[in-house]
């Protein structure tokens, strides 16, 4: 499977780099989990910060190692989810530069706060076969039903919630879960690693 991990930038606030850490984190535990490999899984990295959507790393089969290279938090705060979305449709799940068609294609967007926009982009992305899993980090309310309607599935979203971003270890098998899974009756689609 090609695996995107989409990260809404916090503010550049030293309060924030705590939380910003503790994301990065949480993306590598998880990609080490889901064992990116040659013939197998890739994983890429894009950050999402005030109208701009930058591509970390392409789809790829190497350790990702966020935490180390991303340390800072990134400049910029809000964001349009919409072009983030046509970013990643454009630049990633492209079936070219290390995108696979012959494999399932799963986006990760993890995020503190969403506008309303990013409807129509999401349905088009899932309308392509892209599942988007939706990741929500001290979020409103009006955030969380957001997010439901971006996701493919609202029962995944629901779960995947935490007040805080040093509470993202309790979402790790969770998370696990819901990316290696095919089909709603919960076939996997490779082997989790614990």
């Amino acid at each position: 499977m090609d695996v995107v991990f989409l990260l809404e930038c916090g503010d550049a606030t030293d309060t924030d780099d705590a939380a910003w850490n503790s994301t990065l984190h949480f993306v590598d535990d998880a990609v080490s989990r889901i064992g990116p490999r040659s013939g197998g899984t890739h994983v890429a990295l894009a950050l999402s910060s005030h109208q701009t959507t930058t591509l970390v790393r392409k789809l790829d089969h190497q350790p990702l190692n966020a935490a180390h290279n991303l340390s800072k938090t990134c400049p910029g705060e809000g964001h349009d989810i919409s072009e983030s979305l046509m970013t990643m449709k454009r630049s990633v799940f492209n079936n070219r530069d290390g995108d696979r068609p012959e494999v399932p294609d799963i986006l990760v967007l993890i995020v503190r706060a969403v506008g309303t926009d990013g409807v129509e982009t999401a349905a088009s992305l899932k309308a392509d076969g892209i599942r988007i899993v939706t990741v929500a980090m001290a979020t409103s309310e009006r955030t969380l039903h957001q997010l439901r309607i971006l996701a493919s599935s609202d029962v995944d979203a629901q779960r995947l919630v935490v007040a805080r971003a040093e509470q993202y270890r309790i979402l790790l098998p969770t998370l696990i879960n819901v990316v290696c899974r095919t089909t709603e009756s919960g076939q996997l689609l490779v082997g989790i690693l614990y």
